[in-house]
């Protein structure tokens, strides 16, 4: 019997002499006889007083098999009481580097990482600028990857298809799980599992890849190029006011200040990426079309209600979306934009979603691009 973490190791062996088995992460039923197994001596022999907070133990260990035995092995250690688990559990983050069980589960998910060529690194980082557990449409990572710059260029191979050849390889290395698919079986969104998001964030702070800021951690990093703001961005500029930002993310942010738009655009004119996804922004500043090098603009969810005119100088953006926003008619100037790859609009009225179509001008078949 071979094993491998890898799919591609698996599919190179002739089926004629093998038969590929390919582990899914473990059900509810089977984690939870898994980890009684290893906790408390059986199947089902949790104490009552202890299985609230066991399913939440397992329901962090995400159905992974080593996990369940990692941790169950932990807590098996000692004849604990409710209080002491709940302890146990709030270190469970220490515990990680410490013990020897949850060493080996991190061992073996950290060589997955180092394992990679450095574009795929970069790649599988990319999914700490999001929440653990955050499900990530493809389209949406695949468009962010290219106006990264972290897709190699092939003039015959449209980028897009190079992108999803990334994802494909890091899915088939067990390192990204598909976490929904399309009626027709095709994948539409993906995360990454909760312990090897753990060593990416840890990772990603390491080299400066990108500065993580929520409600809990406005600590500073000596020089990030992106930032992703979660919520909150009371203490961000401060934070970030000596760097060179080239990409910013922001995540269910309730308040949009137009003085920290005025002073991010102005401040920071490298940016490539500026995604704002289902966030309170009626309007677009002016500043953004001083944004030359701006690839990749997300509207999505926001009630913007009109692309400006000055889009048309934003002329090395590849990506727009504008879907569930108000935007009704797209603007003349739209046309300029000659490196434009993907255009997504679906306009929301008060109705509800796609209550009527958005007008385009005529001139919009010269983005031969698109």
């Amino acid at each position: 019997m071979l094993t491998t973490r890898n799919n591609a190791v698996a599919e190179f062996v002739s089926f004629s002499i093998a038969h590929i088995h390919k582990l899914e992460p473990l059900s509810s039923e089977e984690g939870w006889k898994l980890f009684c197994r290893k906790a408390f001596g059986s199947d089902d022999s949790c104490p009552p007083n202890l299985k609230e907070l066991s399913e939440h133990i397992i329901g962090k260990c995400g159905g992974l098999p080593l996990a369940i035995v990692a941790i169950g092995g932990l807590l098996s250690r000692k004849n604990k009481t409710a209080f002491e688990w709940r302890n146990t559990l709030d270190a469970l983050g220490s515990k990680l580097s410490s013990d020897s069980h949850l060493k080996d589960c991190n061992k073996v998910l950290s060589e997955g990482y180092y394992d990679l060529r450095h574009h795929l690194k970069s790649c599988l980082l990319y999914f700490g600028v999001f929440s653990e557990w955050c499900e990530i449409r493809f389209g949406r990572l695949i468009h962010l990857w290219i106006a990264e710059e972290f897709v190699q260029c092939n003039n015959h191979v449209p980028s897009e298809s190079v992108a999803e050849e990334y994802l494909k390889e890091l899915i088939d290395r067990s390192l990204v799980q598909v976490s929904n698919r399309k009626a027709f079986g095709r994948a539409k969104s993906c995360r990454v599992h909760n312990l090897l998001y753990e060593i990416i964030r840890k990772n990603m702070k390491e080299c400066d890849f990108c500065h993580f800021f929520d409600e809990k951690d406005l600590s500073y990093f000596s020089n990030p190029r992106r930032i992703s703001i979660h919520k909150c961005t009371n203490g961000v500029l401060e934070s970030i006011k000596n760097s060179k930002i080239r990409s910013i993310c922001l995540f269910n942010v309730d308040k949009l200040s137009e003085s920290f738009m005025t002073t991010f655009v102005t401040k920071f004119k490298l940016v490539k990426i500026l995604d704002f996804v289902n966030s309170r922004l009626d309007c677009l500043l002016d500043g953004v079309g001083k944004l030359f090098h701006l690839h990749y603009l997300s509207l999505k969810k926001t009630k913007v209600k009109e692309l400006p005119k000055f889009i048309g100088m934003l002329v090395n953006l590849e990506t727009v979306n504008l879907k569930w926003t108000f935007v009704s008619e797209l603007p003349i100037e739209i046309k300029k934009l000659k490196k434009l790859h993907c255009l997504i609009i679906r306009r929301l009225d008060y109705k509800g979603p796609y209550g009527d179509r958005a007008k385009i001008q005529e001139g919009f078949g010269s983005l031969t691009e698109l």
